[in-house]
């Protein structure tokens, strides 16, 4: 699935959708034409549990590039293993998650949770993070593309 330059957010609902439409996606890259957009009706942005959707019902999935609230609250261990109990773990191989500059997250929590719901991301590709311009090409904040890797 690659939805590009639209107007609009991408909320949890939305992925919740997908995911629940279409749960043998291999890729998904939704990729919004001005990033937040604060005028587009849907005042939501996805947030990281978002991201859980996709692990938890989409078990093929090996792409995700989706735009992602870095300051909502990370999901505890509890809700992510309420969701993905004992075993359960994504085959995703690559995620590209686009943030608006200057939001900011606790980088080694932000690394637990990821590697927690994806633990296919090595070391070595790690999730990178881009701020969300419309050719997802600037590289995002330093501290969390090099956490990654230690």
């Amino acid at each position: 699935l690659n939805v590009s330059e639209i107007h609009a957010h991408f909320t949890n609902l939305d992925a919740t959708e997908i995911a629940d439409a279409f749960p043998r996606l291999r890729s998904v890259t939704i990729r919004m034409l001005h990033g937040w957009c604060e005028d587009c009706g849907k005042p939501e942005k996805m947030q990281l549990c978002g991201l859980v959707t996709f692990a938890v019902k989409c078990k093929e999935l090996k792409n995700l590039e989706v735009h992602v609230d870095l300051e909502s609250e990370i999901p505890s261990e509890d809700d992510i293993e309420s969701k993905m109990p004992g075993t359960s773990r994504s085959p995703l191989k690559k995620l590209c998650l686009a943030v608006p500059e200057g939001q900011h997250a606790d980088a080694m929590k932000l690394r637990a949770f990821l590697r927690r719901i994806f633990p296919a991301v090595t070391a070595k590709e790690g999730p990178i993070f881009v701020y969300d311009e419309e050719a997802w090409s600037v590289r995002g904040p330093k501290q969390l593309n090099e956490v990654w890797k230690t």
